[in-house]
């Protein structure tokens, strides 16, 4: 699917948002519209042992305490966009099943996908 205006807007906002706050250990940024309009965005956790968190996470858990649904979401590193890792796409669901079907995934400047094309086989199917 073609980006929209506001999708535009998002990357240009998350672009802006790393390039205010990249450093060592943090290098990859994100931004998401919850289902509300809000935004909120996150920076990835990088640490030497291992341990850290993604971009996209640190928006999730930004967002959860008041919302669990995702509008859009752009992750980039400098001005490269990329689509979230496997566990970010799993959390996604965890978070809330809709966001399965209704969320939509921006994959480069000129494209968004929605999640159940990055995620078509859920596991958790076995447990609804």
């Amino acid at each position: 699917m073609k980006l929209t205006k506001e999708d535009k807007s998002l990357i240009d906002a998350c672009e802006k948002y790393g390039m205010k706050n990249r450093s060592k250990r943090h290098s990859v940024s994100a931004t998401l519209v919850s289902k509300s309009g809000k935004i909120y965005n996150g920076m990835s956790m990088e640490f030497d042992c291992i341990l850290g968190a993604c971009a996209e996470r640190t928006a999730f858990f930004k967002m959860m305490p008041e919302e669990d649904e995702i509008k859009t979401i752009v992750a980039m590193h400098k001005s490269d966009i990329l689509p979230p890792c496997g566990s970010c796409r799993e959390i996604m669901v965890q978070m809330n099943r809709k966001n399965l079907n209704n969320t939509w995934v921006i994959v480069s400047r000129r494209e968004k996908i929605k999640l159940k094309d990055l995620l078509p086989k859920v596991w958790q199917k076995v447990f609804d």
